[in-house]
């Protein structure tokens, strides 16, 4: 009885729903992981969350990591399988949960290549951002700007955090649970369920995708994760699992941990402030990087019919 109620519910309040869950996992995800703390240190509650806001002390990348990885297994990852529960999967596609049409480990490394082929794509979305970012009145911009740098002072101090101890657990927690768990919530949910409400296979890629993108609440770096967020959609579709995203959304995330080790806090300054001019060797990366993509798209065309997929997708989620 309950399953049929939750089943017959109109798509959008279904996506609606779902969005109230992630927010409500977010605020579960936060209380938890300030109790944890408070308990690992002996301080109280309202000091675990002064301590949250100092990334760069030990107890404060502590709270940073513990936070972000219960964020991630209770706010999306536990809330998509809840809803699941809940709803049924049929109509999500199962989740996505199966293996691709063609061989997994082919799919899988298309992914990470087409990944790391897109950097220079995503620099120039980056930079129309930016341009974008000038035109919004003076208020909407600098309301932007003092999320971003706190963004960007956590994202900094977790990164540069010296020992391969800290390393290995900014791995877990920005890259390993973010590609899983975001991708059952933003590919394996709110996917589905838009490309039902809308009966657009394309326009629910993209909505989803935005979700996604707003979703982090870094509105510099908009545009870039919502193409991201697209491009792990078509994926999913293409490859009629969910498997290849999750690869592709853990090389993204665990490349730029790996840079930040290598090349230190400058280069995660730039990279979060990419404006400067192109030079030799950027051409020459964006020239590899353009034969990367081409090599993907042709293998992957190869490995499905792109509009079979799409219609196969469709159908199974309306």
């Amino acid at each position: 009885m309950i399953r049929k109620a939750f089943e017959g519910m109109n798509p959008w309040l279904q996506a609606v729903f779902f969005g109230s869950m992630i927010l409500t996992g977010m605020a579960v995800a936060v209380f938890v992981g300030m109790v944890i703390v408070s308990g690992a240190n002996g301080i109280s509650f309202e000091e675990a969350l002064n301590v949250a806001g100092r990334p760069s002390s030990d107890a404060g990348f502590q709270a940073n990591i513990v936070v972000n990885g219960l964020n991630q297994l209770i706010a999306f990852g536990g809330a998509a399988m809840l809803f699941a529960a809940l709803f049924g999967r049929a109509r999500l596609d199962g989740m996505g949960l199966r293996k691709p049409q063609g061989a997994l480990w082919t799919w899988l490394g298309l992914a990470a290549l087409g990944t790391l082929s897109a950097t220079p794509v995503l620099d120039l979305t980056h930079r129309l951002n930016q341009w974008l970012m000038g035109a919004l009145p003076e208020s909407m911009r600098l309301l932007a700007d003092h999320y971003e740098a706190l963004a960007a002072e956590t994202t900094e101090a977790l990164l540069t955090r010296p020992g391969m101890g800290a390393t290995w657990a900014v791995l877990v927690a920005v890259a390993v649970l973010p590609g899983l768990c975001e991708e059952l919530a933003f590919r394996s949910v709110f996917q589905p369920i838009f490309v039902r409400s809308t009966r657009r296979l394309h326009v629910g890629i993209w909505l989803g995708a935005a979700i996604f993108s707003a979703i982090h609440m870094q509105f510099h770096g908009f545009l870039p994760r919502m193409f991201i967020g697209a491009g792990l959609g078509y994926l999913v579709v293409w490859s009629g699992s969910i498997w290849p995203a999750v690869m592709a959304h853990f090389v993204n995330n665990a490349g730029t941990v790996v840079q930040a080790k290598l090349y230190g806090k400058e280069w995660i300054q730039q990279e979060l402030n990419a404006s400067g001019p192109w030079e030799a060797q950027d051409f020459g990366l964006a020239a590899a990087c353009a034969v990367g993509l081409v090599v993907t798209w042709w293998a992957m065309r190869r490995l499905a019919n792109w509009s079979e997929a799409a219609k196969r997708y469709v159908e199974r989620v309306q």
